[in-house]
């Protein structure tokens, strides 16, 4: 399974309490008037990526910080949009 990413933030505060690392995925069937993100609403963009891929990167972000994984945040604005791409993240 390939999933689009647009952004990897890594050591934001942004997205909860604590550092974490955000996963930001492509598309929003949403298209909310005054969207502060409208490019991501387009679900061909960013990056394709596989969950191995992104599972690899979550491995690499907590061999560094050596601490248990807490949280994993992805982002994808339309949460029926986002279940699909978190179910492929399952392990």
């Amino acid at each position: 399974m390939k999933i689009r990413v647009l952004d990897i933030a890594y050591e934001t505060m942004a997205d909860g309490p604590g550092l974490r690392t955000s996963i930001y995925c492509a598309g929003c069937s949403h298209h909310c008037p005054g969207c502060h993100n409208p490019q991501s609403w387009d679900f061909n963009g960013g990056q394709e990526m596989s969950v191995r891929e992104l599972l690899d990167i979550v491995k690499d972000v907590l061999a560094v910080h050596d601490v248990p994984l807490r949280a994993l945040v992805v982002k994808r604005r339309a949460r029926y949009d986002l279940a699909r791409t978190v179910e492929e993240l399952k392990v």
